[in-house]
């Protein structure tokens, strides 16, 4: 798919999404689709996913850096994340209240 071609079906599907949801999606795009596709995406907050080494740009606002992560009362491995700002940043985030980046 062309940055164009998907640039398209990800503005129709934002559209319905948003539109249902009345808030901003948060996309979650991991390195390489990045690299490909940066130009196509709309204004959102990123969720980066990098498995090896933090994102080289500040360009995010959630980051999974791990998949079998090991968290108390769960069993087996869990995505382990990490946002990019302040306690009030994240409930604005979770509110919808937050600016895409």
């Amino acid at each position: 798919m062309t940055p164009q071609e998907l640039k398209v079906e990800l503005d129709d599907f934002l559209g319905a999404v948003e539109g249902k949801l009345g808030r901003e999606a948060v996309l979650y795009v991991p390195g390489d689709f990045l690299a490909a596709y940066r130009e196509a995406l709309p204004p959102r907050p990123l969720w980066r996913r990098s498995l090896f080494r933090p994102p080289r740009k500040n360009d995010w606002t959630l980051w999974q850096y791990h998949f079998a992560g090991q968290v108390d009362g769960v069993d087996g491995g869990v995505d382990l994340n990490v946002f990019n700002g302040d306690e009030s940043e994240f409930a604005g985030l979770l509110s919808g209240s937050q600016p895409a980046e």
